[in-house]
């Protein structure tokens, strides 16, 4: 075999296995099997988390700045989700995939039912997990903070098969503290981390 042409048992150890799962809190300092009101939804075709900054090229209307000078780039945005298909067809479920939206429950004068909002109101955003394990049984978790369904509510039928709601989750800064991203990525084992001091 080629110099080239290996994989290292640490490579082995590092590979993210099954599908993990939505949580609605999760400690990383302190992991513990989620309880059943703890998990969002059973899911279908996996979790995809994405954070992509949105790029501005300060220089591109400066004459002899050449496009792309490193000196140039600016970040002035994340884009950060979390995109999965939920099977759970429930009060809960529809609210998240709503959005904006309010769930009333069942009375003597009507069914329990979840109906959308005109208006984004601040107790809509809330922090999800995705949690998972590795080969090593190391955990990973990522933190989607202020997240708000932004996909709407895609609800889709199949015969002989599952409902399914696809759904897009975008994290959201604070303008409270506009500096912290809304996406954070977290290693831990089952004794969870100890945090890293800071030099002062």
């Amino acid at each position: 075999m080629g110099l080239f042409n290996v994989v290292t048992s640490d490579e082995l150890n590092n590979i993210q296995v099954n599908a993990g799962m939505l949580l609605k809190t999760f400690d990383p300092t302190s992991p513990a099997a989620p309880t059943a009101a703890n998990i969002i939804s059973a899911t279908t075709g996996g979790i995809t988390a994405s954070c992509v900054p949105q790029f501005e090229d300060f220089g591109q209307d400066i004459d002899n700045c050449p496009n792309n000078t490193k000196e140039m780039k600016k970040i002035v945005g994340w884009d950060c989700t979390f995109a999965t298909t939920l099977l759970d067809m429930n009060e809960d479920s529809f609210k998240l995939a709503l959005g904006s939206a309010t769930k009333y429950s069942e009375t003597t004068s009507r069914p329990a039912s979840v109906e959308p909002r005109a208006q984004v109101a601040q107790q809509d955003f809330a922090d999800l997990w995705f949690v998972s394990e590795r080969v090593d049984d190391k955990i990973i978790a990522i933190q989607l903070k202020n997240a708000l369904s932004t996909g709407g509510l895609v609800y889709k039928t199949q015969k002989n098969g599952k409902g399914q709601l696809t759904v897009t989750f975008t994290g959201h800064i604070a303008i409270s503290n506009p500096e912290v991203i809304p996406m954070v990525f977290y290693l831990c084992d089952e004794d969870g981390y100890t945090p890293a001091q800071t030099n002062t």
